[in-house]
């Protein structure tokens, strides 16, 4: 059974800002595109658990703070079926770095006027944290 194709799949990603106002962004391997980080949801966890370790696996960061942006429905020819759940989260510690170098190639911090080239998903997840945080439209 694969997520997203024989049923629906669950995802979290995380707005994640550090003390100097950056978002935190991963990109992936053989991807133009940088996105937040997360991932897909386990059996047996919550989303604020899977939101967790998937930042502590993917950056190695803890982070705190943790709120609801919002929640999309999501169709994609290569990725199925997926309800995603976009979170705020403060940067609490840890050293980023990349700890799945085979599935990733780039993390860094980016101030949020001079992003780079962004996935559709972590576009809208930022500009989520933006309206909600500061009243940008």
């Amino acid at each position: 059974m694969i997520h997203g194709k024989d049923f629906v799949g669950l995802c979290c990603w995380g707005v994640i800002i550090n003390e100097n106002n950056e978002v935190l962004l991963i990109r992936k391997r053989g991807r133009e595109f940088w996105e937040t980080p997360g991932g897909k949801l386990e059996v047996g966890e919550t989303l604020i658990e899977c939101l967790k370790r998937e930042i502590q696996e993917e950056a190695n960061i803890k982070i705190s703070g943790i709120h609801l942006l919002g929640m999309e429905e999501m169709f994609t020819s290569s990725w199925g079926h997926w309800i995603s759940f976009n979170y705020f989260a403060h940067y609490e510690s840890g050293e980023v770095k990349l700890n799945e170098e085979e599935k990733h190639e780039e993390i860094a911090w980016f101030t949020l006027d001079k992003l780079p080239q962004m996935s559709p998903y972590g576009k809208k997840a930022i500009e989520e944290y933006e309206r909600k945080y500061f009243g940008i439209e």
